[in-house]
């Protein structure tokens, strides 16, 4: 089984994911970080600022793709 590395950005802040999971292929893995994407912004959005995530999808040599979100924080 392929091993997947999810490498985040939010805000401007990289967050490195060295250790990775184990997915059939990847649109399993793509699910999965799409899935991620409530969770995560549940924890870090703010209602005073706008706030940008993005998981970037890996096999450990090169990106496969980048799952992206944005908050936007309306008057």
């Amino acid at each position: 089984m392929p091993r997947f590395y999810f490498h985040h950005y939010l805000d401007g802040q990289f967050v490195d994911d060295p250790q990775g999971l184990d997915f059939a292929d990847q649109n399993a893995a793509r699910e999965y970080a799409v899935h991620l994407i409530p969770a995560i912004l549940a924890k870090t959005v703010r209602a005073t600022a706008n706030t940008f995530f993005a998981t970037e999808i890996s096999d450990g040599e090169q990106t496969l793709c980048v799952v992206r979100s944005k908050v936007i924080v309306g008057s």
